[in-house]
């Protein structure tokens, strides 16, 4: 099981990275808030990690990945969040996004599941309320899909 958490990880740290390395780092700051984010085509899974999370892996299904972070003096901490929100394609037709919380050895990520059609340049809207505050943060953020056959 700790084997499959940390392919995980790894996994989404190497998508992250790239990701990161193609558009800039995907994270939003909201004062003491940081919000990190990512989306990819779910065929990018380990079969195990996308049996473990119950992401079924297709080429034309994709995965976004939230996580919020709590500044605290010289550290930060993950921040349990109220996630909604809504994925548009270019023609603005659109999907609600629904977020399953994951908790694991000091950290809550959020992951929702999306279809989309090769070449789709599709736009999250998300809105978020980390627990702790009665403030509703607000973004959007635009990638670029293509199916894996």
């Amino acid at each position: 099981m700790k084997y499959l958490r940390l392919m995980f990880f790894s996994l989404l740290a190497v998508l992250s990275t790239a990701s990161f390395a193609e558009n800039g780092e995907q994270k939003k700051v909201f004062g003491d808030y940081t919000v990190f984010y990512n989306a990819f085509n779910s065929s990018e899974l380990a079969p195990e990690v996308a049996r473990q999370y119950s992401i079924t892996r297709a080429g034309n299904l994709g995965v976004v990945n939230i996580a919020v972070r709590k500044k605290s003096h010289n550290d930060s901490n993950p921040v349990s969040t109220i996630i909604t929100g809504n994925v548009l394609n270019l023609l603005s037709q659109g999907n609600p996004l629904r977020f399953k919380k994951v908790e694991e050895s000091g950290a809550i990520y959020y992951l929702a599941t999306f279809r989309f059609e090769n070449q789709d340049t599709l736009t999250f809207n998300l809105s978020l309320t980390p627990e702790e505050v009665n403030k509703n943060f607000k973004f959007s953020f635009q990638n670029q899909f293509f199916i894996d056959e």
